[in-house]
Parts: structure tokens; sequence; C-alpha cells
């Protein structure tokens, strides 16, 4: 666990990608000067889930207002919530024949406002923040979203934030990336149709840029 620092002292954002970079698994923690506890979920770096304390923004609520549910729909789904332990996303595809894209639309717009509510508290009511590793529960998971492409997203995040990720996390980033390229075509258990020294010699590959990836060549 991190020792939680003064936001003063480190923006929000510097600490998400911090986080993004390192490919950590965990939850980004936010403390207001009321001690209400904030947190964006990270796995595999990606933002997957954020929680804003306080807010209610119900994504059927958010299905209406785009017009992917009409009244009847709306209620309907809502009664159900009471009935099911499926999630409001599944229900509105399973009841009112939602598309599975206009449910994705809407869970990406939903994490967009959180965010953007964050860095509203953080710049006004933000006292400390730290990263907490763990597990990320499956019920947190909601989105799968480029954290630089999240921030885009949010009217005025660019303008009002002074931090840019570090040259060294955008080069780290990129090298993770070849070696996952890399790992979908040497990996062994990609390649049971290839004859054994083949399989080898694509394996030995694949150890070798693994190493020079963490850095042992």
């Amino acid at each position: 666990m991190q020792t939680p620092r003064l936001l003063n002292e480190r923006s929000l954002e510097e600490l998400l990608w911090e986080a993004v970079s390192q490919r950590t698994e965990g939850v980004v923690v936010m403390r207001d000067r009321d001690g209400l506890r904030h947190g964006v979920w990270i796995h595999g770096g990606y933002v997957v889930g954020v929680h804003v304390a306080g807010r209610f923004d119900p994504l059927l609520d958010l299905l209406r207002q785009n017009g992917a549910l009409d009244a009847h729909a709306y209620r309907a789904c809502v009664a159900s919530l009471w009935q099911k332990p499926s999630r409001s996303g599944a229900i509105a595809m399973e009841l009112a024949g939602v598309a599975r894209q206009a449910v994705r639309d809407a869970l990406r717009q939903q994490a967009c406002l959180r965010v953007a509510a964050l860095l509203e508290i953080a710049a006004t009511r933000g006292h400390d923040a730290c990263f907490e590793a763990g597990p990320v529960p499956m019920t947190e998971m909601s989105v799968r979203l480029p954290l630089g492409a999240l921030l885009r997203k949010v009217p005025g995040a660019e303008a009002k934030s002074s931090y840019q990720p570090s040259p060294i996390s955008l080069d780290r980033s990129h090298a993770r990336r070849r070696l996952r390229e890399l790992a979908k075509r040497l990996h062994p258990d990609r390649n049971r149709h290839l004859a054994p020294e083949e399989r080898a010699a694509r394996a030995a590959d694949l150890a070798r840029a693994t190493a020079a990836y963490h850095g042992f060549t």
C-alpha cells in the first residue's frame, strides 16, 4: 500500500498515469476534505471502473437520456433490478432489447462523467491520494478504457492539467505493446501446428525479447 500524499504535492492525473504506465492492478484512491473515499480501478494498463462517493448516476438513466429506453421500458428495467441480481446493462439488453453497443457507449459516457467529477473534486476539495494494489472485483469492472482517451473526453481536462506522462513511461508502454505482439506470434501455445524445432526456435526468440524488455540483456 502506498503512503497517501497531499494532492497539492502531486496531481490526481499524475498518480493515474503512474498506475496505468506500470500496468499495476488495484485502485487509485482519492480522499476529499469531508473524508469521502473515491476511486479509479486500474487493470492491465486500463481504467476499468470509476467510483465517486455520493454520486448517483445509474446506467438506466443514461440509456433513457440517450434514447435507448423509452419510458415504459425504463420503468420495466428499474422494476426488474429489484427482482434479479443481473447488472442494469444486461437487464436493458435482455428485457428491452437494447443493443450491446448502446450499453457500452453509455458505460463509457458514465466513466467519463465520473472522471470529470473526480477531477473537479480533486481541484476543489481533494485532500490526499494513493494507489492500493490488489485484485479488482468483478463488480467494479464496467469499462476498459485507455487513460489518455478517457481524459481527452473530459471537457477541459487537458487545459486544467499541467501533468504529462514522461517519455520514459510512454516508451515503456510502447515496448510492452511490442512484447505482447511478439508473444501472440511466438508463444509455443500459439504454434502447436509447427514442427518441434520451429516451435523451439520461436520460443527462444520470445525468451530473448522478454529478457531484453526486463533489462537482462
